[in-house]
């Protein structure tokens, strides 16, 4: 038997975006040239609100 097992939530993430200092410094960039945290999760494919607090950190 095969069950249909979903990727977690973590794994897409890391799939998209699989070099964390590279993002954040992406992050970093946009967020220089006056892009709002929205619309930097919206270009990168993550929750504004995850843009905000990899962006505190």
């Amino acid at each position: 038997m095969r069950f249909k097992v979903s990727i977690s939530t973590s794994t897409v993430s890391n799939l998209k975006h699989p070099d964390k200092h590279k993002l954040r410094a992406t992050m970093i960039r946009l967020r220089q040239q006056g892009k709002s945290y929205r619309q930097i999760g919206n270009s990168l494919g993550i929750h504004w609100t995850r843009v905000s607090q990899i962006l505190k950190t």
